[in-house]
């Protein structure tokens, strides 16, 4: 048999997403498989048609959707066994951190967001985030989110855009909202995300906005989460709106939105 796999991405929005293209070509090329790439700010018929609310994801023979990180070796389990299917488990609840600065996030510092979740300002990831926030920032001074310092390092970022610019299938895409792209730290174990998140609610308040929406996982961080932490700035549940296969297992995700 022969495999197929197919690979949407939203532009360069994650640094990953060029190293999962590599381990996805990789993947196939080791099952004797056909790779089909697609860029859903181009096309995004396939977001819908696939259920993508991430910033990439992997489907394979048209049935796995694979939409995290995964290592070529991994993807070619996959193939042969099918992905795991109990659920995920809840992970210890990490303690939030306190961060020294906090600033808007813009075309001029979008860059520093990359060491959180890859190394080195100038990886290929890097350059092609960067490519990205060009192409969906209108002016070079709007502001795309916040990012968070604490001893002069980046710590945690959140990314925001208008839900009409987001290519996921979203419910109301003419709806003057703001959706949560991405909310992110990397402090160990410590959580400063709550130290971006209240920034990005009281400058959003002031915007002309009715709502703010975000996607979360019920048990895990995946793709931001997971959803109590919403929970404690006032956002509702709007219910589920999918269910993933992650390495670990099935995990729900919900609409979580709050009103401005």
């Amino acid at each position: 048999m022969k495999h197929n796999f197919l690979y949407l991405h939203f532009g360069g929005q994650c640094p990953w997403y060029l190293w999962m293209r590599e381990q996805v070509t990789r993947a196939a090329a080791e099952v004797e498989g056909e790779v089909q790439i697609v860029d859903v700010m181009d096309e995004p018929t396939y977001a819908a048609d696939y259920r993508m609310y991430f910033p990439f994801m992997t489907i394979i023979d048209d049935v796995w959707r694979v939409p995290a990180p995964v290592i070529a070796r991994d993807l070619v389990s996959f193939v042969e066994k099918g992905l795991p299917g109990e659920p995920t488990v809840s992970g210890p609840k990490v303690r939030a951190g306190r961060l020294d600065e906090v600033r808007k996030l813009t075309l001029a510092n979008i860059q520093e967001t990359c060491p959180l979740c890859i190394p080195y300002y100038e990886s290929r990831g890097c350059r092609a985030k960067k490519a990205w926030a060009s192409r969906v920032i209108k002016e070079s001074d709007s502001v795309l989110g916040f990012i968070g310092y604490k001893n002069g390092h980046a710590l945690a970022a959140v990314e925001t855009l208008p839900v009409a610019d987001v290519p996921y299938p979203l419910a109301d895409k003419n709806a003057p909202a703001a959706f949560i792209t991405c909310l992110y730290s990397h402090g160990g174990s410590l959580d400063y995300r709550a130290d971006v998140l209240a920034p990005l609610i009281r400058y959003l308040q002031g915007q002309g906005l009715n709502k703010i929406q975000v996607i979360a996982g019920n048990r895990t961080a995946f793709p931001n989460g997971p959803a109590a932490f919403f929970d404690e700035f006032g956002f509702e549940n709007r219910g589920e709106i999918d269910r993933v296969l992650l390495k670990k297992g099935t995990e729900e995700l919900y609409l979580m939105e709050k009103e401005l």
